[in-house]
Order: structure tokens, then sequence, then C-alpha cells
């Protein structure tokens, strides 16, 4: 290679470079006008520069026209973007609306005053019959190991379980009654 031919990456910085002060300054106004955003219209400027200089073949007849038809295609591809991003949180905030109820203030004071007489019923149970119902519907551990652990048949098991949850809804319903 000859040493006072310039390399052909050096050529094409240098041609860029020369695209970047010549259409920098009008491809960025472009931008901002359509999208409002300094750092977005910087950034698609610099993309759009990234993609000619990836171009293989840079011999374009019309330069600005070809800059500022690649400009717009850029703000409709991002624009598709957008609006794919868009529609996916929508759907995703959706299915999130769908699924769970609302929280209002009220409900959640009743569910606080639910949970405290439940606590403090679950404290005037007798020991055997809270350890039960606290492995069965809390650890949710089978009856038959409940039963084994406990030292105990699985009818007393359910005895236990049926004293305990009869004991709560009578609490509830008491509570609801007030």
């Amino acid at each position: 290679m000859d040493a006072q031919q310039p390399s052909m990456a050096s050529r094409d910085q240098a041609e860029l470079d020369a695209l970047s002060r010549r259409f920098r300054p009008a491809l960025v106004a472009f931008f901002m006008r359509r999208l409002r955003d300094h750092a977005r219209a910087e950034d698609l400027t610099q993309e759009l520069f990234a993609k000619l200089l990836a171009m293989p073949n840079r011999d374009i007849v019309n330069t600005e026209g070809y800059l500022f038809q690649m400009a717009m295609n850029l703000i409709r591809d991002h624009g598709r973007h957008d609006k794919i991003r868009a529609d996916y949180a929508a759907d995703l905030l959706a299915d999130e609306a769908s699924s769970f109820e609302w929280r209002n203030a009220e409900r959640i004071l009743l569910a606080r005053e639910s949970i405290g007489r439940t606590a403090t019923l679950l404290n005037t149970l007798p020991e055997r019959t809270r350890a039960v119902l606290i492995l069965y519907r809390i650890e949710n551990m089978p009856r038959k190991r409940i039963a084994e652990a406990l030292g105990v048949s699985i009818s007393s098991v359910d005895k236990h379980l049926a004293k305990a949850m009869a004991m709560l809804v009578r609490a509830n319903g008491a509570a609801h009654d007030t």
C-alpha cells in the first residue's frame, strides 16, 4: 500500500466527518421538530450516521434528499417500536387490572380488622387445636402428616380443624353483626 494514499477507513471517517459537519445541525433540527426531545434527536442523528457508515456503497446522487429520507424512516421505525412498547405496557396493565381488584382504604381497613380478630381468636384456641390449624391452613401440611407429627389419629386432626373453623366462622359472623 502506498504511504501517500489514505486507508479506506480514514477516507470513510473523513467523508463521514464532512457530512456530519454539513448536515448534523439540520438533522438534529429535523428530529427536534418532529419529536420535541433533544436527547432523542441527538441519538437518532447519531444512529443515522452509524447506518450511513455501515452502508457498503455510499455513491449517493442526492445526499441531502437521501439523508432526510433516512431520517424520516428512522422516525417511522422508532414510532413503530414505541407503539409496540406502549401496546405491550397497556396489555400488562390491563391484565393486572383484570386479575386484581383495586385497593381502597375501606377494604384495607376491614381486612386488617379481620386479621386482627383472627389473630386474637387463634390465641384463645386450645394449644393443640391452634397447632393443627396453623399446620394445616398456613403450612399446608397434609392431615396425615399432622397426625403423625402430633401422635394422634387423622380423625382427631379433623375434629381439631372442625372446632377451629367453627370458632373462626362464629367470630367473623359476630364481628359482621356489629
